[in-house]
């Protein structure tokens, strides 16, 4: 007998409203645990955000799934808790996973993590009703692992339909270690086939990043009206969370083939993982990652909260096939009044009195090997430093390193590859969370908190072919009070 899963009783208050460290604009839940964000879609004239959590303590311990839902992808009303673990194939946990329309009915299809039964990882389905407030489980697996190859571990999904046939990617790690992508094809969203391997480690082009020994939440995200797509996924190393990548291909609506190598999506490396994206109704491609945590575990029991969700990103190809990204633009509906930069001496800009929540915008000129521009956000007038950037002209781009880097000493930095010209900045901090774009590259951190009030983000380019721009930012009015 199918098994009915309970929306979940109402949960903890906010324990932290108080915190510097938390959030204003950035999506976390009332309390407690996130992780991945799952099953986003557009259903009904809202958005919905499933997401991987647990509401009773800031630890990664018996994974439910939570739910919000939001008219503009900022603000979210917290709802009951979609999916929690029951005896059978999820009873330690309903880990990742996807929405699914199946001709009007809505579906969530999750991996199943029961580690005493066999096999310990599979494919499970829950129905709902109308109002997504109600989830039924199927009681059995609908996707088992194959059986040749016999993959190590196999978790997370993404499902699309093309001319009336189900597919589905599912990360994997094979034998003996090697990450990968396996594909599945259903006519029936209750019973899928294994039809192969979509791509191995071995199969990449030689140059990229490491890849890790199992590849976490694929994604196929393909260009509209062309066959230019990105396989995007999350490397994992044996219990470590490497970084999320991307490899530029093709697709034909039923596969994908790589035609370049895999490169960092985030250069924030694992403070910007497990990404999951959505084609929301006026045609835009949207992502949303998890921003894992950088502080001690001392400090996140004593908040009571552990993780956030990136913003909303829109995403979209360069001409070299690689995914670009900017902030949502409806961000920009949070602004404050504009604060244009003091001028100081040549190359200098400083925007001081910015509350801890507030995003700043720059143009700078880098055209010279060995031209360099830095970025410090801290207290003014004070010595406090929250986060610190530099960008330097290299022989092939701009090198992007944390100046000084106190989380990771050592890191060359990552070369992206920027031509002469203006350089568009932006930056967005939020309490503890920090996103950077450059020219439509991401870097995702995590920083200690700004003093609101007090806050300044100042920029300062020294070099020949050096040249600062406009500088400016805004206050963010919170997305919750």
């Amino acid at each position: 007998m199918p098994e009915a899963t309970t929306p979940g009783a109402t949960r903890t208050p906010r324990q932290a409203i108080g915190d510097p460290a938390l959030p204003r604009v950035h999506f976390v839940p009332p309390a407690g645990w996130i992780n991945d964000p799952n099953g986003l879609t557009w259903w009904r004239g809202r958005y919905h955000l499933f997401y991987q959590h647990n509401p009773d303590a800031p630890v990664h311990h018996r994974i439910r799934w939570g739910h919000a839902a939001s008219a503009d992808l900022l603000h979210w009303e917290d709802l009951p808790l979609a999916l929690e673990p029951s005896p059978g194939p999820d009873e330690d946990g309903c880990y990742s996973g996807v929405f699914l329309d199946v001709g009007g009915t809505p579906a969530l299809l999750y991996s199943g993590h029961a580690p005493r039964r066999q096999p310990t990882e599979v494919g499970c389905l829950a129905v709902g009703s109308q109002d997504l407030a109600r989830w039924t489980k199927a009681g059995r697996p609908v996707l088992l692992p194959p059986a040749d190859p016999a993959p190590r571990h196999m978790r997370d999904h993404c499902v699309w339909a093309h001319e009336g046939t189900w597919h589905q990617l599912v990360g994997a790690c094979l034998e003996p270690g090697s990450g990968a992508v396996l594909h599945y094809t259903a006519t029936d969203v209750r019973r899928w086939e294994f039809r192969g391997v979509l791509l191995r480690h071995e199969d990449l082009p030689g140059g990229g990043v490491g890849v890790g020994t199992m590849w976490e939440c694929p994604d196929l995200i393909r260009e509209p009206g062309s066959d230019r797509a990105a396989l995007v996924f999350s490397a994992w190393d044996e219990g470590r969370t490497l970084h999320t990548v991307q490899v530029p291909g093709r697709s034909d609506g039923r596969g994908f083939t790589p035609d370049g190598p895999a490169r960092l999506l985030d250069l924030g490396r694992r403070h910007y993982y497990a990404p999951q994206s959505l084609r929301i109704p006026d045609g835009r491609t949207i992502q949303l990652g998890w921003v894992q945590e950088d502080r001690d575990r001392a400090s996140i029991e004593r908040s009571g909260w552990s993780g956030a969700l990136s913003l909303p990103r829109e995403l979209s190809f360069g001409e070299d096939g690689t995914l670009r990204a900017a902030p949502l633009r409806e961000l920009e509906t949070l602004r404050g009044p504009v604060r244009v930069a003091r001028r100081g001496a040549a190359g200098t800009g400083l925007v001081p009195g910015l509350s801890g929540t507030f995003e700043a915008e720059a143009e700078l000129t880098l055209d010279r090997p060995g031209d360099e521009a830095v970025v410090r956000v801290g207290d003014h007038p004070g010595p406090t430093l929250v986060l610190g950037l530099r960008f330097t002209r290299t022989g092939d781009g701009v090198r992007v390193e944390r100046h000084p880097d106190r989380h990771h000493a050592g890191d060359p930095g990552d070369v992206l590859p920027c031509g002469p010209g203006a350089l568009e900045l932006r930056i967005v901090v939020d309490g503890s969370v920090a996103e950077v774009f450059l020219d439509g590259r991401a870097l995702t951190l995590r920083t200690d908190p700004a003093s609101p009030g007090a806050a300044a983000v100042s920029l300062s380019a020294v070099g020949a072919g050096a040249h600062l721009g406009r500088l400016r930012a805004w206050d963010l009015r919170p997305v919750w009070t």
